[in-house]
C-alpha cells in the first residue's frame, strides 16, 4: 500500500510539471523585478538633488525663492501646484478656439492668465507676445487695431516678461526682432502706422528733438535725463530753484507730472508758435491760459529749472513705463553716436546689447 501511494514523476502528467516549472519561474521574475525596482529606486535618490537642480535653472518650477518679487496675483496663482500644469494645458486649449472663434479681448485675458501661471517660464511670455503682435495684429481692419496689438505685445515683454525672466535671451531677442521687424521693416501693410504711432509716444516722452549744431550737443541733451534724480521728491528737496518752479506750476493749472510732459512735448517747439494752436480758438480764457502756460515755461528764469524737472520726469517714464534703463541708453549714444529714439531700430538696438549685458555668461537653452 505504502509504494503504491507513492508517486514517481513519471506517474505526473506533463501539464501539471509545465505548470509548477511557470510557477518557480515567475517566482524569480519577481524576485529579479524586486532587485531591479530596488536598484532603480536608488539610483533615482540620487538623480533627484541634480534634476531639482536642473529645474530650478531652466526655470520650470517654482521655488519659494523665484516667486520672490511677484506680485500678489500671480504669486498666487503660482501656488496651485500640480493643477498649475493642468490649467496651462486646458487654458492653451482654449486659447486656440478664442483665436478661431475671433474672439480676441477674451483670448488677450486669457493669455494674461496663462503668464501669470508660469511667470518665470519664458516660453509662455515669447508665445503670447508673438501670437498678440503677429497672428492677432493682421486680423484686425484698422491701422489702429493693428498698432493696438502689436504693441500689446510689445508692452507683454518689455513692462511684464522681462521684469519676471530677465536673464532670459530669448525674450530680449524677441523683443530685438519685433521692433526691427514688425514695426520697422516695410512687410506689415500698417508698418507706416507703427512707426508713426512709436515716434509720437516716444515724442511725448522725450519732447521734441533739440535744435543742435553737432552730435555732441545732441548727447549731451540726453545726458540731463540719465544723470537726472531718480525721484522728483529728492530734486525738490534739493534744488530750491526747482521746487520755486515746481510750485508755480500750479498757478497755470500745470503739475509736476506726466500732464507737464505732454504739453511741453506739444508746446515747446523751436519751429511751432503759440498762434498756430490757437488760430481756431474762438475763447479768450483758453487762449489766455495757454499763453501764459507758454509764457511761464518759456520764461527764461524758469526755463533751467523747467528742464531739470522735465529730465526727472522723463526718466522716471522710461524706468517705469518702458523698463528702459536711461544710463545704457546714453552709453549707446556714446558708443555709436546720437541716436533717435522715436526710431525702432534704436529700440531693437537698445534690447538687443542689453540683452547681452544682462545674459552674459549664461547660454540659451532654447
Amino acid at each position: 500500500m505504502g509504494s503504491m501511494s507513492q508517486v514517481t514523476q513519471h506517474d505526473i502528467p506533463e501539464y501539471l510539471l509545465r505548470r509548477q516549472q511557470a510557477k518557480r519561474s515567475e517566482r524569480t521574475v519577481q524576485i529579479g523585478a524586486v532587485i531591479v525596482a530596488v536598484v532603480c529606486v536608488g539610483f533615482g535618490s540620487v538623480l533627484v538633488s541634480p534634476i531639482d537642480s536642473q529645474r530650478l535653472e531652466h526655470q520650470l518650477t517654482l521655488d519659494a525663492e523665484s516667486t520672490q518679487g511677484l506680485p500678489a496675483d500671480i504669486a498666487l496663482l503660482t501656488k496651485m501646484g500640480t493643477f498649475r500644469a493642468l490649467a496651462i494645458d486646458f487654458l492653451f486649449i482654449r486659447l486656440e478656439r478664442l483665436k478661431e472663434d475671433n474672439k480676441y479681448y477674451e483670448l488677450n485675458k486669457l493669455s494674461s492668465i496663462i503668464c501669470k501661471l508660469s511667470p518665470r517660464f519664458p516660453s509662455v511670455w515669447k508665445y503670447a507676445a508673438w501670437n498678440q503682435a503677429y497672428n492677432i495684429s493682421v486680423m484686425q481692419y484698422t491701422p489702429q487695431g493693428r498698432w493696438y496689438w502689436v504693441r500689446k505685445g510689445i508692452d507683454l515683454i518689455r513692462n511684464e516678461g522681462l521684469r519676471y525672466n530677465d536673464k532670459s535671451i530669448g525674450l530680449y531677442l524677441e523683443l530685438a526682432w519685433m521692433f526691427w521687424h514688425k514695426v520697422g521693416d516695410f512687410l506689415d501693410d500698417y508698418h507706416w502706422t507703427y512707426k508713426k504711432e512709436l515716434a509720437v509716444e516716444m515724442e511725448r516722452v522725450l519732447g521734441a528733438p533739440p535744435v543742435v549744431l553737432n552730435d555732441a550737443e545732441i548727447i549731451e541733451h540726453f545726458a540731463q535725463v540719465a544723470d537726472a534724480p531718480e525721484r522728483l521728491d529728492d530734486l525738490l528737496a534739493a534744488d530750491g530753484e526747482v521746487a520755486q518752479f515746481a510750485a508755480g506750476l500750479g498757478d497755470v493749472a500745470l503739475s509736476a507730472d506726466e500732464t507737464l510732459l505732454e504739453f511741453a512735448a506739444r508746446n515747446l517747439r523751436s519751429d511751432l508758435q503759440v498762434t498756430d494752436f490757437l488760430k481756431n480758438v474762438e475763447e479768450d480764457t483758453v487762449r489766455t491760459l495757454h499763453e501764459s502756460r507758454i509764457e511761464y515755461l518759456t520764461d527764461k528764469a524758469n526755463v533751467e529749472p523747467r528742464d531739470r524737472v522735465l529730465a526727472c520726469l522723463r526718466k522716471r517714464v522710461l524706468r517705469d513705463r518702458y523698463n528702459m534703463d536711461p544710463d545704457w541708453m546714453l552709453q549707446l549714444m556714446n558708443q555709436f553716436g546720437p541716436l533717435d529714439w522715436r526710431v525702432p531700430y534704436s529700440h531693437s538696438l537698445y534690447w538687443s546689447t542689453r540683452g547681452d549685458m544682462d545674459t552674459n555668461g549664461r547660454h540659451d537653452l532654447d
